[in-house]
């Protein structure tokens, strides 16, 4: 008679545990969904949130697209674009490449690094901030720039777009800023 009592109550709990993933699935938004279902599907994984935006000597410049190039200490690479939630697996990574680009009429720009790492935990959600690419075309003739690179917090935009879109994700991140490794030249 107990262990029929300990085997109902044990299935008592597991109903009630499924219902309030089912009620809580249904309170996520798709990108909140999305996390959660990749995180199970990848249990050794983290997420990332990573900004990135290119200057031209301390102004604003449009990419159509700029992507975050990062390599684990185990290999494992990752393209982050910029203000999106990236899945990865947990290690130490370090930013080899941003890419702006293509223009409008332009070719893209490629900046080598490497220029920050980041840490990431399996079942961690990581802010790590903005990634600040800033250069300056040192001659037109040779193509030489310079370009320093800095971490900052998430813009004001980046942080309202992520409340909106992923609040739940958003609301459990961690801020562990990029580690900015060097000033550098190309």
């Amino acid at each position: 008679m107990t262990m029929l009592r300990t085997t109902a109550l044990c299935a008592a709990l597991v109903f009630l545990a499924t219902a309030d993933t089912a009620i809580s699935q249904e309170q996520l938004t798709p990108a909140d969904q999305m996390v959660v279902a990749m995180l199970k599907e990848k249990p050794r994984s983290g997420v990332l949130i990573l900004e990135a935006t290119l200057l031209m000597q301390g102004k604003p410049l449009r990419c159509n697209g700029f992507n975050v190039y990062l390599k684990s200490t185990e290999g494992k690479t990752v393209v982050a674009s910029s203000g999106s939630i990236s899945v990865a697996e947990e290690g130490d990574y370090t930013v080899l490449r941003a890419v702006c680009g293509p223009w409008v009429g332009m070719t893209g720009e490629t900046y080598e690094g490497p220029f920050a790492k980041i840490r990431l935990k399996a079942g961690e959600i990581v802010n790590a901030g903005k990634l600040v690419v800033d250069y300056k075309l040192e001659s037109s003739w040779t193509g030489k720039k310079s370009y320093r690179i800095s971490a900052q917090g998430l813009s004001s935009e980046q942080i309202t777009q992520l409340k909106e879109k992923a609040p739940r994700t958003f609301a459990k991140a961690i801020k562990r800023p990029a580690t900015i490794l060097k000033v550098a030249t190309n």
